[in-house]
């Protein structure tokens, strides 16, 4: 999977980042864009829209962090992780992390 830049004209496109195991992206209108990667380590990261300033912006105690949200009137990012099953927050630089829920069961099983 990868994440592409394009002009609006499409006259240019560039592969920004090319991921092996993505698993959730979130796009901040203030023009950051946030993912996880379920990878051998994993994480969330962070990076503007052109790609510059990649940052891990969390990593320990994650094991499938997915599902991001952006709460635009706090500045935090959301996300649930499926292997320790807790919905989670954190500030957009991963300061602040707060655990919301522990142990949340899922509406399938």
């Amino acid at each position: 999977m990868a994440v592409n830049f394009a002009f609006l004209s499409l006259s240019s496109t560039a592969v920004i980042f090319a991921f092996l195991s993505l698993s959730s992206m979130a796009v901040n209108f203030d023009g950051l864009m946030f993912w996880s990667d379920w990878g051998d380590e994993p994480m969330i990261e962070r990076a503007n829209m052109d790609g510059s300033g990649r940052q891990i912006i969390s990593s320990k105690k994650l094991v499938y962090p997915n599902g991001l949200a952006i709460d635009y009137d706090h500045s935090r990012l959301y996300f649930v992780d499926g292997g320790i099953h807790t919905l989670e927050s954190m500030n957009f630089d991963g300061s602040s992390r707060q655990i919301i829920i522990i142990h949340y069961q899922r509406p399938d099983t």
